[in-house]
């Protein structure tokens, strides 16, 4: 059992020949201090915070062959709720790793905990972080919070601006409610400085019908392009992922595609210390 801290390679793979250069999502807590309706832990029995003997063994799973590269993420629930095992892990993960491995730290947030010293302390150790922000619809989404999403992403970019740049970006869950406001939001984000713009629908919501929604999205898209025109003739990428080509994932050596869903690629581990082979 993980949650005992003694997880090997073989508890996650199988007969499958274990793969390095994969990554581990860490659930750090199933805590929360929002409640957002479209939420995959909405109607979960919380189970707690993540153990540290259980990030461990994950962590020593991932780091101990020496692989190529790791990526280790933090998500929750909310993980600065859990603030001082987020940090551990940081610690441990940058002191158990060598080259030639390539670390990559990341983390998702909803934006209520960014202050100045956390903003210096992500930045010091290069956390990609994913902040998830409505813009302009902020107040639908969680009302009385938009004000403190904002000054915390200007934490961020007055720690390291080089940083922020290069490593923050924002997450926009798209809603039947706040599909109007999406031009709008881009606009905020952009002003933030914020140059990574990813937007995803929310699923089981009472989307208008086919029809409709089409000629709705054509029209809040093309605002959004409007909205990203300047930067991309100045030669950068489209801020609005959406906007840009396409990525096409290249298949492996035996022509499948290198998807890490229940392979020993990739793995989550959740609070309660289970793992499984899709994160």
């Amino acid at each position: 059992m993980l949650a005992e801290g003694r997880l090997t390679a073989g508890d996650v793979r199988g007969d499958v020949p274990f793969l390095f250069d994969h990554a581990v999502c860490l659930i750090l807590t199933s805590r929360c201090d929002l409640a957002c309706t479209y939420c995959y832990e909405v109607g979960r029995e919380p189970c707690g915070d993540l153990p540290w003997d259980a990030a461990k063994a994950a962590l020593d799973l991932v780091l101990a062959p020496g692989p190529a590269s790791v990526e280790v993420a933090f998500t929750g629930g909310e993980p600065f709720l859990a603030d001082a095992l987020l940090r551990r892990c940081v610690g441990y993960a940058r002191a158990a790793s060598r080259p030639p491995t390539r670390l990559t730290l990341s983390a998702s947030t909803n934006g209520l905990f960014l202050d100045g010293e956390r903003a210096r302390f992500l930045a010091a150790n290069d956390v990609e972080l994913q902040v998830s922000w409505d813009g302009d619809a902020q107040e639908e989404r969680a009302p009385g919070t938009s004000a403190a999403v904002r000054e915390g992403v200007a934490r961020l970019a007055a720690a390291d601006p080089e940083w922020f740049r290069r490593r923050v970006r924002v997450a926009y869950t798209l809603t039947p409610a706040n599909l109007a406001l999406l031009p709008a939001s881009v606009e905020t984000f952009l002003r933030a400085g914020l140059r990574t713009i990813v937007v995803s629908p929310a699923w089981g919501l009472p989307w208008p019908p086919a029809g409709e929604l089409e000629r709705a999205l054509d029209g809040v898209l093309a605002e959004v392009a409007r909205a990203c025109a300047p930067l991309v003739r100045d030669g950068e990428p489209a801020p609005v992922t959406l906007l840009r080509p396409p990525q096409t994932r290249a298949g492996g050596d035996d022509g499948l595609c290198p998807c890490a869903a229940a392979s020993p690629a990739s793995f989550a581990v959740a609070p309660d210390g289970s793992a499984w082979g899709c994160s």
